[in-house]
Parts: structure tokens; sequence; C-alpha cells
């Protein structure tokens, strides 16, 4: 080995300690795999609450009440219980088995670190608060995984930051009108330009007092029609009314009127909905429907129509 390649061979090992002592500091005990879970001693009976939190410092709070999972923030709107009860499961199951670092400079590449992390789950216990912190993604199913009281790193299969979101759309059902299109035999919008009558005659949509010469864009009604009859939100609010949600003067009324078959016996229903203030800013709109005890907000994109047509606007244009 010539003088060159002895000063490589050199480096090679130096480079090797240097990598050593970051991501696993000498006598921090053996590398062993080992089987225990990340938070010995708890299960997912045990969990009752968890604050989800982002590196933007967004935060989303879930808990359990009477054995489902709400969000009680949003006056304990259903959250799906299914999904947070895998997220659930999943962080009890966690495994100390694949060791990757457990220095402080290590938790911060490795974005682990108490104040460097993609997500900081905080779970509230009858033994007390554990917190998970989430890291970088190892593979697309994968993620470096620490027990906010402990230095040791890991490597979890099957748990990435983005599985666990402060985003509520992913935890809820986004459905919050949801009315057959096809059951709904007449329409009422009242907003600022005025208030205007739908009828759906056997498949045929009509306006009251269209006059001479004009015609209705039927296609357009139907199409308004199915959109808020199957609304769907971005947020739930909870269930109390405050003064800036708009709901005392609302931008738009919508009413339904809708007839089904039971048993042989046609039933009507009557489907009331609020448009209230809109929100620049979130490019959203307040809304309150008869059927839900719940406020929430929904995409300016689903109810601007209803708050902004005119008379003209459900008319064809003359050719």
């Amino acid at each position: 080995m010539n003088r060159r390649n002895q000063i490589l061979a050199a480096v090679a090992v130096v480079q090797v300690v240097i990598a050593v002592f970051v991501f696993w500091r000498p006598g921090s005990g053996s590398a062993q795999a080992s089987a225990a879970t990340l938070f010995d001693g708890i299960s997912a009976d045990d969990i009752s609450t968890l604050m989800i939190e982002d590196a933007e410092g967004k935060t989303l709070k879930l808990a359990k009440k009477f054995g489902e999972w709400t969000l009680p923030d949003a006056g304990d709107f259903p959250a799906d219980s299914t999904k947070v009860g895998e997220i659930v499961e999943k962080i009890v199951a966690l495994k100390k088995n694949r060791p990757a670092a457990r220095t402080e400079i290590s938790q911060k590449q490795l974005k682990v670190d108490k104040s460097v992390f993609e997500r900081r789950v905080t779970l509230s216990t009858s033994g007390g608060e554990r917190t998970l912190l989430i890291g970088s993604a190892a593979g697309s199913r994968a993620a470096h995984v620490r027990n906010g009281s402990k230095d040791d790193v890991y490597l979890a299969n099957d748990l990435t930051a983005w599985q666990i979101g402060t985003g509520v759309s992913p935890w809820i059902d986004t459905a919050y009108v949801d009315v057959p299109g096809e059951s709904v035999k007449s329409m009422t919008l009242t907003n600022g330009q005025g208030s205007f009558s739908f009828v759906n005659d056997s498949g045929a949509w009509t306006m009251a007092g269209l006059r001479p010469g004009e015609t209705l864009d039927a296609t357009k009604v139907s199409n308004l029609v199915n959109r808020i009859a199957s609304l769907r939100m971005v947020t739930p609010l909870g269930k109390e009314s405050k003064p800036f949600y708009g709901l005392d003067s609302p931008s738009a009324t919508v009413t339904l009127a809708t007839e089904s078959m039971e048993g042989g016996n046609a039933t009507t229903s009557t489907h009331t909905i609020q448009v209230g203030a809109k929100d620049d800013n979130e490019n959203q709109y307040t809304v309150k429907a008869s059927d839900s005890e719940f406020i929430v907000r929904v995409g300016s994109y689903s109810v601007e129509d209803f708050v902004t047509y005119g008379r003209a606007d459900f008319l064809k244009k003359a050719e």
C-alpha cells in the first residue's frame, strides 16, 4: 500500500469513528435489538387524549368521550373513531428493536428534538402524559421516533408524520348536508339579490315568476341543487353560534323540500341551509344546516353562487 492509499484508509477510519460518536455515543449501551415497546406499561385503552402539534406550531386535539373519539375544541364533533383508534394502536405498539441514534445532535438531525420535530404527540393517560416525537421519514412507510423522556431514537415501521396531521378533515366524515338530489322537489333561495323559487316538475325544473321571453337555465338549477344537497365541510366550528359567524343575518338561505317513499308511503321533509359570513383569509363561509346541531365552515366554491346569484343568473342568455 502506497502512502496515498494509507492516508485515504486512515481518513475513512476517522469518518467511521465520527459517525459512531454522533449517532451512538460510546458507553450508551448495547445496540442489541429489543422487543420492548417505546411506551412500556400503557395500552390503547389507557389513552384518553391526543394533542398533535406540527412543525409550524399548528395543533389538533382529539379526545375520547364515552368510548368515542371527538374534537373537543369543536363542541365534541365526532371524529372517525376507527381511524384514530388505528393510530393509537400503532403508537402503543412502537418497538425499540431498531435503534438509530441517541445524541442531541442526531436528535436535531433526525427531527425528533424537543424543539425540532415533524410531529409532537402528547398522550394523556391515567398515569400522566407521555410525549411521542415523530421525525424525518426513512422510506415511504417508516420514520424516526423518540419517547420524549428518553434519549434513544428508533426507526418505526408503518408510522410517518403525514399519517398524524393537524388538519381536521382527515380525521372526520366531511359530509355535512346529505340529501339525495333526486328527492328534492323544490328549492327556495333568498339572498341579497332577492328570493327565488324553483319546482321540480317530474324531473324538469321550473322557476316561479318567469316573464314572457325568459327561459330558465334548468341545468344550472339542477347543478346548484345537487351541490347544496351533498355539501361537504372543511372544518366543524361547534354548536354555539357567535356574532362573527354571520348567521343572525345570513348571506343566503336555501330551503330544500324533499319527498321519499318509505313503506309505500310518501314522506316529505324540509331542509334549511344558512350561509353566514365569509372568511376572506381562508376563502370559506360559515354554514348551519337544520339537519345538524353543528356549525361548520365550507369552501367558498361550494356556496358562493348561492350568495351572489341574482335573477338573471338563472336564465338562459339570449342568442
